[in-house]
């Protein structure tokens, strides 16, 4: 289970390597930065969600605590879109997109994993 998060990452930061090169992407100085106040405002709503399903997971159904792990997802994919809409040329929307699908392939792949096929 390790094994598969562990090379899941180590894929996506050789294939992130790989994309800032070919295409001449720089890094952001700092690493995190709002596009706009919609951006901002949009991801604080969606970190609030999570933490909002986090704790109803305990208090209510324990399956809610997908919903506090999908959150991040969304909030990244939504800095994705946000990167690609107001910053196309800098083109580091491609390495956010790459981020939120290496990390959505673990989210999904550990409970197949832990659990089985069976969900």
């Amino acid at each position: 289970m390790i094994i598969f998060a562990i090379s899941v990452l180590a894929i996506m930061l050789i294939f992130i390597k790989f994309i800032r090169k070919k295409y001449n992407i720089v890094p952001y100085p700092k690493p995190y930065r709002h596009i706009n106040n919609i951006h901002k405002w949009g991801e604080r709503f969606l970190i609030l969600l999570a933490i909002i399903l986090f704790i109803l997971s305990y208090i209510i159904e324990w399956y809610l605590i997908f919903g506090f792990a999908i959150a991040p997802c969304i909030a990244n994919g939504f800095r994705a879109y946000m990167e690609y809409k107001h910053q196309r040329e800098e083109k580091e929307y491609i390495i956010t997109f790459i981020e939120t699908l290496g990390i959505s392939i673990i989210l999904v792949g550990l409970p197949i994993f832990y659990f089985g096929w069976s969900l």
